[in-house]
């Protein structure tokens, strides 16, 4: 994996994690950005999955 990938999946994390030392609107922040990213997965894996169909019906 190239560094830059590694640097984006670290950051994703630390933003995500939730620590004991948070405080409450910080542990929001981090859930929303949980909800928030499943939610993206949730609305583009299946428009991308189309897209790849159609795309493939019309070289047919």
């Amino acid at each position: 994996m190239s560094n830059s990938n590694k640097d984006l999946f670290d950051r994703w994390r630390d933003a995500t994690s939730i620590k004991d030392e948070d405080d409450l609107p910080k542990r929001a922040k981090k859930i929303l950005y949980r909800v928030l990213g499943i939610l993206l997965i949730i609305i583009f894996s299946p428009l991308i999955l189309l897209i790849l169909l159609f795309a493939m019906l019309a070289t047919v």
